[in-house]
């Protein structure tokens, strides 16, 4: 009985050591899936923590400018950063995830100012809208970078959407949810009621959890991650979660008419 007590007591104290690990990320604001003033951070930072969760690891989110979040996961200060497109530059100093959630990216215009397009060709002579080290499909980026489409650039999506307001550029590439939700959220009824967005996709983009290289147990980490991730999808748990983000549509583009 004695050697039985001990032998819990072991098992207690591995249990309680492996539930004490912790990972560190760091975010930028990105309502609706991220941000600190959401409930559990966001519906994509609740997708990676009970995926980690299910490994034994807690999460702790820390937030700052989208540039250096991943600065700071690229140096290994924070052991990763969350979420992100893939490009080579980032794959030099991080290992990427599983991918976390799919989001696809429509053109908002002005309703004054109609768009009908099927190919990027269809948008020649327009002005569009960027956002600075934002990821729109290398398509669009090259034909902004060779001439062939006009691209005006700007830090923030919120000035975009301003500038879309007022006439001063035709087009913005946005993620669906992320558009609508700033639409509810940053403008006055009157000006929501002159915007909207087309229905067929620009691009349609896969996004990761990140985790540095510069992390000495980055590759655990990103296996655990992915065990934990693939655990969340067939339990049913990942579709829950992922699915709330259409209530957010549901609740915020009442006012947003679809072509």
């Amino acid at each position: 009985m004695k050697g039985l007590g001990i032998l819990v007591l072991v098992l207690m104290c591995f249990s309680l050591s492996v539930r004490s690990e912790t990972v560190t990320l760091a975010s930028g604001e990105w309502k609706p899936f991220l941000s600190q003033s959401l409930p559990n951070n966001g519906i994509v930072a609740q997708v990676v923590k009970e995926a980690f969760d299910l490994e034994g690891i807690n999460v702790l989110y820390e937030y700052y400018p989208w540039a250096r979040a991943e600065s700071l996961s690229s140096v290994g200060k924070v052991d990763g950063t969350l979420i992100w497109s893939k490009n080579q530059k980032r794959e030099q100093y991080h290992l990427y995830s599983a991918p976390v959630m799919k989001i696809s990216i429509h053109f908002f215009y002005h309703q004054g100012n109609p768009l009908h397009w099927d190919t990027l060709k269809d948008l020649v002579g327009r002005n569009i809208g960027i956002t600075r080290s934002y990821a729109y499909g290398v398509d669009l980026l090259n034909a902004i970078k060779s001439g062939e489409l006009k691209g005006e650039e700007a830090t923030s999506d919120e000035q975009n959407l301003q500038k879309l307001v007022k006439g001063r550029i035709d087009l913005f590439p946005m993620h669906k949810e992320v558009g609508l939700y700033l639409i509810q959220n940053e403008l006055s009824p009157e000006e929501r009621k002159k915007l909207t967005y087309h229905p067929k996709p620009l691009t349609e983009l896969d996004y990761h959890l990140m985790i540095s290289k510069n992390t000495v147990n980055g590759p655990e980490l990103i296996h655990k991650f992915n065990r934990g991730l693939s655990k969340l999808r067939k339990s049913g748990r990942y579709k829950t979660l992922v699915d709330q983000r259409y209530d957010w549509i549901n609740n915020t583009s009442r006012v947003v008419s679809q072509m």
